[in-house]
Order: structure tokens, then C-alpha cells, then sequence
């Protein structure tokens, strides 16, 4: 009764499954049960049993219906109907012990008795009960709905509930032996009474203990749920603050009507510094802006949010001349887009900052096409004063010194004018300064009509100013030295320059000629010119270049340029 009473007062706080009320109903029909087997018991003369009797009858179906309830809960294996079948058998066998219909009476033809014994020594005069029709009816679908019972709580276990269905077999095993017990009993084959109302108390025990686990693992539940809601709502009051406390304007518009649905405190000020309008939940376009360019220009940005799903734009407000960079995105959930959220950020001193660096640069760069562009001035200056000179020397030797000074200062000076010309003025295409170089000096040192051809097979590296000078003077001082000593006496040939680029980022220039040569055993460091040696300075002292010589067929010059830093290569 006590388990009753605090399992009913349980499920009238929590209300959770009905299987609580099948259990309140099972602890008092077990209970009343054992009540009406007292009774039985302490009776003066065995006619006044009958009473007795016939409250066992009633509270044991009232169990019965209440145990199937409780199984079909708790599985969710029964069929509806078997649940009303079993509660019409209850109904009818209660109602058959109310109106006197079971003929439920003591046989008076039997002399005999028997004894019976209990447990602890104890003997109890057993008096056999004539039982008629309806109740042997009602006793025989008592048993059919246990042995139904069992073949759910079989079917319940081999779907994997394991723990559950155990429950289920000890309170079925309990009630079943009890009954086949009872009915050896009846025909005079056993001698030890176990007792029905052992079964139901032992029933009411077992699943009251697996109840009672349950209640305290759903208390451990509910608790860890408590701290869970209650950590949620401490960090949604976080980020409320936070979001509250930001410089940045962040509002939510439903996707629908575009009407304001959330909004921080920056943006509440800004409306109302800005419009003076104090801005609240719920208030559409039309509310929040007086023109209608605005509201069809906000329109449009919150449409292709919902058409987008999320995208940035710049955005200037003309009331403050402030500049907002906004992120749109689309807000939805299980599938359905149901407002945007904006987050404005000011940008404004971004901007200034970003014009006031690009004007800086613009005049950074003005600048360095003027310095590139005078120095390309100075030294055709400096080449015209030199050109000068040399008319006027009588040696042929001196005037061939300031001849090859003259195509040295003017490959510097090349690389100068072809920066001042171009989009980039840190980086110069080395192709193609290689190839306007080559074709001056081809163009400087011969006749048309006496020219040597010229191969190119040329990639486009782009290599910074100091390399790519020293890249010209090497190959000013190759293609010179050809022109002047490959092809004597007006003789044809070929002078090829290559310049690739390989995956490792090394590059490749090789000059080379198909003219005489130099004389055999002749060694650069020994026999080499200032140009030749100068070569050898530049390509090992300031490109750390490989440089491999080849006079096997004319002349070749081939380096390699694996030190990206010294290149600067882009």
C-alpha cells in the first residue's frame, strides 16, 4: 500500500507514462488481495470464507488486467483490443462474484479435509471449493492472457531489451507457478501451498524495485537536464551581453515581411540618433525609413539574402556619410528559411585609411616612374657625351672602349625605361627586356644586309631591378662578344639565347654561337677580357649563379640561377 501511495504521488507530479497508473493499479489489487486472503484465514466457520472468497475473485482480475496493461506499456507489443478483451474479462468476472454468479461454495458432500503444509511448521485445513462454470470460465482466460503475456514479454526480449523483459519474466514466473500450484493443490498432488498472494507481493516487489531504479535514473535525468537548461540560459545571457555590448549593428528580419524581429543596443542608437526613431519589434519598412528608395533598396538587399542564403556588401549611410560593411545571411531551421540576420560593421575609418594609403602609393609610384624616367634621361646623356668623346679619339682601340661602355651603360639604361613603361615597377619581364636588348645590339653592330640571325626562345620570368641589371650585362657582354669576334670578315651565322623556367622555380639563360670559337686551350681566368671576367664576376659574385662555358661548336655560355632570393623572381 505503500509503494502505491508514493508511486501515485509520483505520477501525479510527473505524469509521465501510463504505465505508472498500470503499477498504482497492480499494488492495490495486490493488496486487496492479500487483504480478502486474511480474511479467508481468521473466519470462525467455512461457510463465512465464501465472502472472502469471491474479494479474492475480484481483486485478483482486477491484477490481472492491470498486470496486461502495464506489459503492453511497457513493450508496446499488445494490440489494442487484447487491452479492452482483458478489461471486459475483469468487468464480467467482478460483476459475476457481485451478483452471486460464480456459485462459489463449499462442497458439503466431501467428509474429509485436508491438511496442508505451510511453511515454518505451520498446517492449515485445506477445505475443497465447488466451482462452477463462470468461474471456471473466468479462471481459464486468466490463464490464456498469462500465457499471452509471456509469449509478448519472449517477443519483447529477442528485439534486444534485455534488461526490461527480465523484469516482465520474474513477475509472470511468480503468478504463473502460483496458479499451477494452486491447481496441484486442488487435485490432491501437492502438499506445500505456495500461496497467490506471495506472487502478487512478490510481483509488486520486483517491478517496484525496477520502478524505483527508473525514478532515480529520470531524478538524475531531470537534475542533469536542470544544469543543462540552466547552463543554456547562462551562456544565452552571455552572448546576449555580448551582443548587446558590440560596436557593430546586428538586427533580424523575418524573411517574409522583412519586419525588424531582434536588434542590438548599437542598433536601437543608430536608428535613433540617425532618424530619431525608437525602434521596436515587430515595425516593417515602411516604419523604419521615410523614403521609398530606401525601403525598395532594403528590400532588395534583404531578397537576395533569401535568394543567396548569405553575402557581404558595402553600404553607405547618406544621413551620417558613414560606411557599413554588411553580412546577410539566411536564418532557417528543419528546412525552413524563416528570417536574415544582418551584421553592419563600421568601416568608415577603414576606408579613409585605405584612400589615404592608396593616394600615398599612387604618389609613391608617380614618383618612381619619374626616378626611373630621369635616370634613363641621365644616362642617354651620359651615353651621347661618351659618343661624343669618341669621335674625337684617333685610337681605334680607345674608341672600341668607350664602344663597349657605351652598350653597357645603355643595357642599365634599357631596364630603366622598360620599368618606367611598365604597370609594375618593382619587377621587370626578363624576356622581354633580353629580347629589346639583343635587338639593339644586333641592330648597332651590323649592316642590314650583314646580320647574323638572331633565335630567341624565350619564357617570361619576372626577376627584380638589380638582377635583372646584372642578367643585362652578362648578356650584353655574350651577344657583344659574338657580334664582334664570331663571325669575322662579314661571315653568316646564328647567335641563340634561351631563357626557361623549370617547376623548381630555377632558371635557365644559355648564349651561345655558331661562329668560330676561341682559339684551342683557351681558359676564361687566363686569357678571358675585362667583359668575359666581368661575366664570371656578376654571374658567381651577385647572382650565385652555375655558369658552364662550351667551345666545342662556336661558343656557349650557360647558366643557372637556382637562388630565388638573389632573383627576386616573381
Amino acid at each position: 500500500m505503500t509503494i502505491a501511495i508514493s508511486d501515485s504521488l509520483a505520477w501525479t507530479r510527473r505524469k509521465e507514462k501510463k504505465s505508472g497508473l498500470a503499477f498504482i493499479l497492480i499494488c492495490l489489487g495486490g493488496v486487496s488481495f492479500c487483504l480478502a486472503c486474511s480474511g479467508e484465514y481468521n473466519v470462525d466457520f467455512p461457510i463465512q470464507s465464501v465472502f472472502w472468497l469471491k474479494g479474492e475473485v475480484i481483486a485478483s482480475t482486477i491484477s490481472g488486467f492491470a498486470l496486461l496493461w502495464f506489459i503492453a506499456e511497457e513493450t508496446q507489443l499488445i494490440k489494442p483490443r487484447y487491452i479492452v478483451l482483458c478489461l471486459i474479462w475483469a468487468i464480467l468476472a467482478s460483476l459475476s462474484q457481485v451478483l452471486d454468479l460464480g456459485e462459489l461454495t463449499w462442497v458439503t458432500s466431501r467428509p474429509f479435509v485436508l491438511h496442508v503444509d505451510l511453511p515454518f511448521g505451520v498446517d492449515f485445513i485445506y477445505k475443497e471449493v465447488e466451482r462452477g462454470i463462470v468461474l471456471v470460465a473466468i479462471d481459464f482466460a486468466g490463464f490464456f492472457f498469462l500465457v499471452y503475456l509471456l509469449c509478448i514479454v519472449v517477443k519483447f526480449r529477442r528485439l534486444g531489451n534485455r534488461k526490461e523483459s527480465s523484469v516482465l519474466f520474474f513477475a509472470l514466473g511468480f503468478i504463473i507457478s502460483a496458479e499451477i500450484i494452486d491447481f496441484l493443490i486442488g487435485i490432491g498432488l501437492f502438499r506445500f501451498v505456495f500461496l497467490m498472494e506471495y506472487a502478487w507481493l512478490a510481483t509488486i516487489l520486483v517491478v517496484g524495485l525496477r520502478r524505483s531504479n527508473d525514478f532515480i535514473e529520470a531524478a538524475l535525468t531531470r537534475k542533469a537536464l536542470q544544469k543543462t537548461d540552466e547552463d543554456l540560459k547562462d551562456s544565452q545571457a552571455t552572448l546576449s551581453i555580448i551582443i548587446d555590448s558590440t560596436a557593430d549593428l546586428i538586427w533580424s528580419v523575418d524573411s517574409g515581411s522583412y519586419s525588424l524581429l531582434s536588434f542590438n543596443r548599437s542598433f536601437r542608437n543608430h536608428f535613433l540618433e540617425c532618424h530619431g526613431i525608437a525602434v521596436a519589434a515587430g515595425m516593417h519598412l515602411d516604419e523604419l525609413y521615410s523614403s521609398e528608395e530606401a525601403i525598395r533598396h532594403w528590400r532588395e538587399i534583404y531578397q537576395r539574402g533569401i535568394e543567396e542564403g548569405g553575402y557581404s556588401i558595402e553600404w553607405s549611410m547618406p544621413e551620417d556619410s558613414r560606411m557599413f560593411l554588411l553580412s546577410i545571411n539566411r536564418l532557417g531551421r528543419d528546412g525552413r528559411v524563416f528570417g536574415l540576420s544582418v551584421f553592419g560593421q563600421d568601416i568608415t575609418e577603414r576606408k579613409k585609411a585605405e584612400k589615404q594609403i592608396s593616394s600615398s602609393l599612387l604618389e609613391k609610384e608617380i614618383l618612381l616612374r619619374e626616378i626611373y624616367h630621369r635616370t634613363k634621361n641621365n644616362m642617354s646623356v651620359i651615353i651621347s657625351l661618351l659618343r661624343l668623346q669618341a669621335n674625337e679619339i684617333g685610337d681605334d682601340r680607345l674608341r672600341e672602349a668607350f664602344a663597349v661602355s657605351i652598350d653597357r651603360i645603355l643595357s642599365i639604361s634599357l631596364v630603366h625605361d622598360q620599368l618606367y613603361k611598365s604597370g609594375d615597377l618593382s619587377y621587370i619581364d626578363l624576356g622581354s627586356y633580353i629580347k629589346d636588348l639583343t635587338d639593339r645590339l644586333v641592330a648597332g653592330y651590323t649592316l642590314p644586309d650583314n646580320r647574323p640571325s638572331l633565335v630567341l626562345e624565350m619564357d617570361s620570368p619576372r626577376v627584380m631591378l638589380d638582377a635583372a641589371i646584372n642578367c643585362g650585362l652578362i648578356v650584353n657582354e655574350l651577344v657583344t662578344n659574338a657580334l664582334r669576334y664570331a663571325f669575322p670578315e662579314g661571315k653568316m651565322g646564328e647567335i641563340k639565347i634561351r631563357l626557361n623556367r623549370d617547376e623548381e622555380k630555377r632558371i635557365y639563360l644559355t648564349v651561345s654561337d655558331n661562329g668560330i670559337g676561341p682559339a684551342p686551350g683557351f681558359d676564361i681566368k687566363r686569357d678571358g677580357r675585362l667583359g668575359l671576367r666581368l661575366i664570371d664576376s656578376l654571374a658567381h659574385g651577385k647572382l650565385q649563379a652555375q655558369m658552364e662555358f662550351n667551345t666545342d661548336r662556336g661558343f656557349s655560355c650557360a647558366l643557372v640561377f637556382a637562388d630565388e632570393e638573389k632573383l627576386g623572381t616573381k
